[in-house]
């Protein structure tokens, strides 16, 4: 879910390890010359979880990256299964941390599958917690602390 911090503790991995950062939403945005909410939009939800999917397939999961998938990556078992060489790690936070993080969940290019902001957090968090190798409480800690633990994993 937006608002965890995932792209700012890659960022801090990234910028503090030997690690190489992939935001899978950037990548898709410079890819197709067009926003996440444009991609939506125009492809709708089906279409554009396959180009997420096909992106992540795209990715050799035997090198060192950080990758920071977008939310709906979780739907895709395949994309799960390709990653599940790779460590995964759950920033989580409760639902009311990722609403006071999130000015606006419609901007964000979140694929809904006709929920609420706090449906699809729910349904997310049982997947999450289903394909995570680590779940890591990000409430209370800060991007370095976090960034930190995960370099010395």
């Amino acid at each position: 879910m937006p608002g965890a911090g995932k792209s700012a503790v890659a960022n801090y991995i990234n910028n503090n390890s030997h690690f190489e950062n992939i935001e899978i939403d950037e990548l898709i945005e410079k890819t197709y010359n067009k926003t996440l909410v444009e991609l939506i939009a125009e492809l709708g939800e089906e279409k554009f979880k396959q180009l997420e999917e096909t992106t992540i397939l795209n990715i050799d999961s035997q090198k060192k990256y950080i990758i920071s998938p977008g939310g709906s990556i979780i739907y895709s078992e395949l994309s799960m299964k390709h990653l599940s060489d790779t460590l995964i790690i759950y920033l989580k936070c409760n639902f009311e941390t990722i609403k006071r993080r999130t000015a606006n969940f419609t901007n964000r290019g979140i694929i809904f599958n006709g929920l609420s902001p706090l449906e699809l957090f729910n349904e997310r968090d049982i997947l999450y917690n289903k394909y995570s190798d680590i779940i890591i409480n990000a409430e209370n800690y800060t991007i370095k602390n976090i960034g930190d633990l995960i370099i010395n994993l």
